[in-house]
């Protein structure tokens, strides 16, 4: 009878339990899903976006992102075939807009982060932002208003 009782007991308690992991497919590692899922954490981060509203005579022109000052890039966006870059140069931001747009939108206004100096050549207009020091990335924004000559 106590044999029974052992081994009963044996089965029923002190087997080690099966325990089922939660993910039994194993993924094959290459270089590109080592690097693209660091600490299992995929991010994304909007380096530049440009957004037009076009409303009758009206074209406006919202440009945001964050520059990167650990291995800051030219960033390059697109309004209708025209060009605007965002790069950072020594402690500024510099924003090259154009004046005109598609032949007949023309630049009437511009709302930037604060405190820009702009300089208004033939076809583009540069605005300079001061960046703070320590700042990994720089996040900005600006809004181009364009409308019908």
């Amino acid at each position: 009878m106590e044999m029974e009782f052992e081994a009963s007991f044996f089965n029923e308690v002190l087997q080690p339990s099966n325990i089922i992991p939660m993910n039994q497919d194993q993924v094959e590692e290459d270089l590109s899903t080592v690097w693209s899922n660091i600490h299992d954490v995929n991010t994304f981060v909007k380096h530049l976006d440009v957004t037009v509203e076009e409303v009758g005579e009206d074209l406006t022109v919202f440009v945001e992102g964050n520059l990167e000052r650990i291995n800051p890039l030219r960033y390059l966006g697109n309004v209708k075939g025209e060009d605007i870059i965002v790069e950072e140069n020594g402690d500024r931001i510099t924003i090259r807009a154009p004046k005109r747009i598609s032949g007949n939108w023309l630049l009437k206004g511009i709302e930037t982060m604060a405190e820009a100096r702009m300089k208004m050549l033939e076809e583009v207009v540069i605005l300079e932002h001061p960046t703070q020091r320590g700042s990994e990335k720089i996040p900005f924004s600006l809004t181009l208003f364009y409308t019908v000559e």
